[in-house]
């Protein structure tokens, strides 16, 4: 009778520990698959995170492929710039109708360096011969 006592006490308990270990497995089951979820979502982002990664670093080297590729250009620019004279300011400043060249060189100047460009039109100097009338003041 004893034992009946204890083996009906340790059926309880084992009944007791099976309920909960089914919890336990469900509550397991249930944190998986929000994780698994997780998982995936996570992996969607970082996979875009990457292909967004892979095009950046594509485009940065094109970007510096580009740079590498104007740098003689630029040095040129800068050359020729460096060979201007006060002088040669000074001739262009004295010309009260500059041709239409320096003003065409002038005006792309001015765009490079974003200043005001006066406004003009272009105009029929001759049948077929255009020109352009512009709003250029004597250089001062």
């Amino acid at each position: 009778s004893n034992m009946k006592v204890t083996l009906a006490a340790a059926e309880v308990t084992l009944a007791e520990a099976s309920k909960k270990s089914t919890e336990l497995i469900k509550e397991i089951a249930i944190n998986t698959a929000s994780a698994d979820k997780t998982k995936a979502s996570v992996k969607i982002i970082a996979d875009a995170a990457f292909e967004k990664a892979t095009t950046i670093g594509a485009e940065k080297e094109e970007v510096e492929r580009d740079l590498e590729a104007a740098k003689p250009a630029l040095l040129e620019a800068e050359s020729a710039l460096n060979a201007i004279r006060p002088e040669d300011i000074k001739n262009l400043k004295a010309l009260k109708n500059p041709p239409i060249v320096i003003k065409v060189i002038f005006d792309g100047v001015l765009l490079l360096k974003r200043k005001f460009i006066p406004k003009c039109q272009i105009v029929e100097l001759q049948s077929n011969i255009f020109g352009y009338q512009d709003a250029y003041k004597p250089w001062a």
